[in-house]
């Protein structure tokens, strides 16, 4: 395949869908084929960036949202990045697109679908259906229109594809599940962190959907009960200012660490040290940060809501509900003080075959996904 890879934010930004995103760009340039990654993130840059072999384009988007007197501009701008991105895919001799981040910035290459013929899929990951979209008419629009458009739509877990199917009927026959992936062995090959005490793990955006706020409250309900525990936050978010002046105001500077982004090796350093990985999120999809830390042998704490309760297994997890942070303070004051707790699910946790959730064992269905090969999908004239 010729490839274009969309996706609005990329790496060194490490979210779920980015890190699928830059493991498939790195798994598809080892198989041959030409992957060109399209970014909004990150500063352009004159000369040629390479990623894993793959050539990376970062764009400056138009904004999405401009007062009414900015009309004439935001047409001249949008026909330039039009006619930037018709290159791009002609010069490219680009016959395959992969959308693997629904935003606004997409609506360039779906409006030239038809028109040069390329095959188009679509990855979902579960903010766009059940929260962006509800959140934002203009990226309702967007989303509709490219799940509509596109040949495949990929749903990462069973319970999206069920949702994606009911926001868009039209395209429920082109919906096809294939669970997230992640570098099993990548992970297995970090080196544990040293840390001066034992310490929880959470390690995501710092944005309101994440719910670290709830996380904070309860570590500092549990600290009344086990002074030796640190609890380290890594990530970054519009929370960021947020959590800091929470963990000021809870007394919480000598325990609580916020380590912002970090590289994917050094989150994985770090969950092979942790006593568990907590994820106390209002909603998800199919995260890959729980395959990760069942990669790195450490058991899971998750908030009981659609995408974490049918996934983590209370062999190798917990699950406490969202509304009361006793629960959670409970759960992390038994793993720090009952190792018989935590040693039972390390062992249900090492039970896990992870060959389902390996991103090398996955990487042909996405190829033929993207790529088309053996999958047979119909989208409307």
């Amino acid at each position: 395949m010729n490839l274009l890879l969309l996706s609005p934010t990329f790496h060194p930004h490490c979210g779920g869908a980015e890190s699928l995103a830059d493991d498939l760009a790195r798994l598809l340039v080892e198989r041959g084929h030409a992957v060109t990654i399209l970014t909004a993130s990150g500063e352009p840059v004159d000369a040629p960036e390479m990623r894993w072999g793959a050539r990376v384009l970062r764009v400056r988007y138009p904004r999405p949202h401009r007062p009414p007197f900015a009309a004439p501009s935001l047409l001249a701008e949008g026909l330039r990045m039009g006619r930037w991105h018709r290159q791009i895919l002609t010069a490219g001799a680009i016959d395959a697109v992969c959308i693997a981040r629904v935003d606004e910035s997409c609506r360039y290459v779906l409006a030239l679908h038809r028109r040069l013929g390329f095959r188009l899929s679509v990855y979902l990951h579960g903010g766009e259906i059940r929260a962006l979209q509800r959140r934002w008419r203009r990226f309702r629009h967007v989303l509709r229109w490219a799940m509509r458009e596109a040949d495949v739509v990929v749903a990462v877990s069973e319970d999206l594809r069920r949702e994606a199917a009911r926001f868009a009927p039209e395209a429920a026959d082109r919906i096809l599940l294939v669970p997230n992936g992640v570098d099993v062995a990548g992970v297995r090959a970090a080196a544990a962190a040293s840390w001066p005490r034992p310490y929880l793990l959470f390690a995501g955006r710092l944005e309101p959907v994440k719910n670290p706020a709830f996380l904070v409250e309860a570590y500092a309900r549990a600290r009344t009960e086990v002074a030796n525990l640190d609890l380290i936050l890594v990530g970054t978010g519009s929370e960021d200012r947020a959590i800091a002046d929470l963990v000021a105001a809870r007394g919480l500077g000598d325990r609580v660490h916020l380590l912002g982004a970090l590289p994917r090796e050094r989150v994985y350093a770090l969950m092979k040290g942790a006593l568990c990985l907590v994820i106390p999120s209002l909603a998800e999809g199919h995260p890959l940060v729980v395959l990760e830390a069942w990669a790195a042998g450490i058991p899971v704490l998750a908030s009981a809501v659609k995408g974490l309760r049918d996934l983590v297994r209370d062999d190798a997890g917990a699950l406490f509900p969202l509304d009361d942070p006793g629960a959670l303070a409970r759960l992390i004051v038994r793993a720090a003080t009952d190792p018989g707790f935590v040693a039972r699910l390390r062992a249900g946790v090492a039970a896990i075959d992870l060959r389902a959730c390996d991103i090398r064992e996955l990487v042909d269905r996405h190829v033929d996904v993207i790529g088309g090969h053996g999958i047979a999908t119909t989208r409307p004239a």
